[in-house]
């Protein structure tokens, strides 16, 4: 791709990306996205038809760049000849995230807008599906490989709604929490309840 061309399109992005901090996305018009991003509607136009085509464009391959960083980061567990222990779930955790911390790092303006109240409730719902699909593959990985019972697969569902939830705060407080310290984090809510952690943290706090 051009370089001039990959640059308005970043610009329209950032356009749509400065209006979202300012009011609701469904409230932005195109006018407002080409009035931001400095290009002429005629510009605007000639990449997307609308506000929408570019919302959808975005998304999609914000999506697809979390896909194959899960994949990646699923390649740590291909290697695995025994389900793990405890301890070995949490040491595997530092592997079994690192691409997708990593696409969330780089992307993390764009993922702030896009999860904040004013961004899309429907790209949210489209990152727990994601992220449903990608653990119960990697379910099967902790479980010896055998057919997931229904109980579990929800076991499942309310742990990746966990992990969304520790990292959209992450992406909005990862100037306070580094990279490592939510890693570790999310390898914890691997194996044991919000409470336990907690008195775990307070017990090396006061130690």
């Amino acid at each position: 791709m051009d370089t001039r061309q990959r640059s308005t399109q970043d610009r329209i992005i950032d356009g749509l990306i400065q209006c979202i901090k300012e009011k609701p996305v469904r409230e932005i018009t195109n006018k407002d996205i080409y009035t931001k991003a400095e290009v002429t509607y005629q510009t605007f136009f000639r990449y997307y038809s609308d506000k929408n085509e570019l919302l959808d464009d975005l998304e999609n391959t914000l999506i697809s760049e979390l896909q194959s960083a899960q994949k990646n980061d699923r390649d740590i567990l291909t290697q695995l000849k025994h389900a793990p222990d405890e301890d070995e779930i949490l040491t595997l955790s530092a592997s079994e995230f690192k691409n997708t911390l990593s696409f969330c790092d780089k992307n993390k303006t764009i993922l702030r807008a896009l999860l904040s109240p004013h961004g899309d409730l429907l790209f949210v719902r489209r990152i727990q599906n994601v992220a449903e699909k990608e653990f119960i593959i990697r379910a099967r990985y902790f479980s010896g490989s055998r057919k997931l019972t229904v109980k579990e697969v929800l076991f499942i569902r309310t742990y990746v709604t966990q992990v969304i939830t520790l990292l959209e705060n992450w992406l909005f407080l990862s100037d306070d929490i580094s990279q490592k310290s939510i890693t570790e984090i999310i390898g914890k809510a691997q194996i044991m309840s919000p409470i336990e952690i907690l008195r775990t943290e307070s017990k090396e706090i006061t130690e």
